[in-house]
Parts: structure tokens; sequence; C-alpha cells
């Protein structure tokens, strides 16, 4: 059963409100409505995890989707976190897709690759990459023949780590077992004290898992909006 994790428990500071970020507009039409139409059909379930406001997030949601499922996050610890969250959901014969709230770009058929990228590489994670010429402000992904060995937040990462091009487009594709497994492994041992969704490249594969990078042909597909200014550029491509 192929089911989407959607994270959009975030209050986005920066971009200057007090709601939610996943209800910013783009073109007369929330973040999160672009994406949930994007994706629309390809999902037999679909949770999404709210936080800041939640309700608000419920009724934008359940106006046009009804059947979407819901859990919480009742503390900002980080993406693990809040995935931790749908775990109890989640059935064993789940497909989970982790994606991002705030990625109103993401198209149905970018998914099916990934999908064919996560069957052809036998891989029991794969993860969606991005290759920028400026990478500020993601976690580096360090790739070797097609296998991804961890991903680095920026706040973490030294010089030589900065300087790599590909980085994390914050969308995962793998098993419940091996997410349940990888999730109870994820400390907060890093400089936020949070729980980072990203430390799961880590642990699978130091588990012996199979952890695949699939770069996404197009950037601005994955491109989250964290600011107004991000908000405005991603209007060029809607």
């Amino acid at each position: 059963m192929k089911t989407a994790v959607i994270l959009a428990a975030g209050l986005g500071k920066r971009m200057g409100g007090n709601s939610p970020k996943v209800l910013a507009e783009l073109n007369g039409r929330t973040l999160i409505s672009h994406l949930m139409h994007s994706v629309e059909g390809f999902f037999q379930r679909i949770i999404v995890v709210v936080g800041f406001k939640g309700e608000l997030v419920k009724e934008e949601v359940l106006s046009e989707f009804p059947n979407v499922e819901f859990t919480e996050q009742k503390e900002q610890l980080g993406t693990g976190h809040a995935v931790m969250m749908a775990l109890p959901m989640l059935t064993k014969n789940s497909e989970v897709y982790i994606l991002n709230g705030d990625t109103p770009l993401l198209k149905r058929k970018s998914l099916e690759e990934l999908g064919e990228t996560h069957k052809s590489m036998n891989s029991d994670l794969t993860v969606g990459l991005l290759r920028l010429d400026d990478p500020m402000g993601y976690g580096r992904a360090l790739v070797n023949n097609g296998l991804l060995e961890r991903i680095v937040e920026e706040r973490d990462a030294d010089e030589n780590i900065r300087s790599v091009r590909l980085v994390n487009g914050g969308v995962y594709l793998l098993d419940v077992p091996d997410l349940k497994d990888g999730l109870s492994s994820i400390g907060n041992d890093n400089t936020q004290k949070e729980y980072y969704l990203t430390d799961i490249v880590s642990v699978l594969n130091g588990k012996g898992k199979r952890v695949a990078a699939h770069v996404f042909p197009d950037n601005w597909q994955l491109m989250g909006v964290n600011t107004p200014e991000q908000l405005k550029e991603l209007e060029k491509y809607v």
C-alpha cells in the first residue's frame, strides 16, 4: 500500500506571519493544496503531520480531500520526531513516501520515477536529492556509485562537506519495518538537539541496509519555502 506521510507541523517564522507555513499562498492556492493536487491518486493513504495551529491545516486539507488522515507533533523536536508521530498509524505492508508540505511543485511523475529507482537499485531506502549551484542552507548528500552514505546538515558540516553540491531534497521512500528500525536508533546529539530524519541514512547504512540516491531532474520540484523571497521565486515555475 502506497502511503504518504506529509510533514506540515512547522510555523515558518521567517515567513513573517503567525500561521502554519504550509498555508502560505502561491498563486491563489496554499502550498499544501498545491502538493495534494499534484500527488492526488498516487497514494492509497495520506497522513499529514500537523503541529502549530494544526486545526487550520486540517480545515484547509479536508475542505478538498476528506479522506486524508492526521497526527499531531505537539513539540517541535525535528523532522525525525515528526515522522515518529505517524508510526502508530502505519500498517506493516505500507510503502511509505515521506514528503514536505512546503514543496508545492512536486510532480506525481517524479514520485513514480523515485519508485522505479527504489526497485531497480533493490534498495531499502531511497532518498530524493537535488544538485544545486548554490547549496547554502541544505543538508549535503555524500554519494558513492549511486548509493547514499549519509546526509550532513549544513550547521553540522565542515568546510569540505559544505563544498558538496548534491543536497537533500527531503523525499524518502522505504517500507514500514525499515522506517521503524531506523527511527528507533536516531538520537538528538547535534547543535539543535533535534531528531533529524536525515540521520536515518547513516543508521540504516550502519545496519547493513542498502540506501540509494535518486537525483530529481528539476530542482524547483523540491524547493521548499522558508522565506517570502523563496515563495516569490517559486512563482516562476507554477
